[in-house]
C-alpha cells in the first residue's frame, strides 16, 4: 500500500514546475543516488510509462476487494476461490513491480543501484 501511495505521489510531484536548477523533484528524496541529469529525465519518464499500469492494477485491487467481500458474504465461503483471487492479485504486484524496478535498475550504475537498494522497500507494492 505504501508504494501505491508513494507512486502516487510521485506523479503528482512529477508535473511540479522546475526549480532554480531545471530538475525535477521526485517525491522520494533519490538525492542520496546523485542523479545526472540525463538519469533524472530518465527515471522520469520510466516512472510516467508505468503510471497506466499502476492505474489498472489499483482497479483489480479494488474489484478483487469486492469480490472477497462477496465470497464473504456468501452464505459459504469459498476458500479456494478466494486464496486464487488473492494470488492472482499478488502475482500481478510482484509483476508490476519487477518491471518498474528492472527499467530504473538499467538507468543506474552499480554504486546507486547498491545505494537504492537500501531504500527499495519504499517502492515495494502491497
Amino acid at each position: 500500500m505504501r508504494f501505491i501511495a508513494l507512486v502516487a505521489l510521485l506523479f503528482a510531484l512529477l508535473a511540479a514546475d522546475h526549480d532554480d536548477h531545471h530538475r525535477r523533484h521526485l517525491p522520494m528524496d533519490l538525492s542520496y543516488l546523485s542523479l545526472t541529469h540525463e538519469q533524472h529525465e530518465t527515471i522520469e519518464r520510466i516512472v510516467r510509462s508505468h503510471q497506466e499500469a499502476h492505474r489498472r492494477f489499483n482497479r483489480r485491487k479494488r474489484e478483487t476487494r469486492e469480490a472477497a467481500a462477496r465470497l464473504f458474504a456468501a452464505d459459504a465461503f469459498d476458500s479456494d476461490r478466494f486464496l486464487r483471487l488473492s494470488a492472482a492479485l499478488h502475482q500481478e504486484a510482484a509483476v508490476l513491480q519487477a518491471d518498474f524496478l528492472e527499467a530504473i535498475h538499467r538507468v543506474l550504475t552499480p554504486e546507486q543501484r547498491s545505494r537504492f537498494a537500501y531504500y527499495m522497500e519504499e517502492w515495494e507494492i502491497e
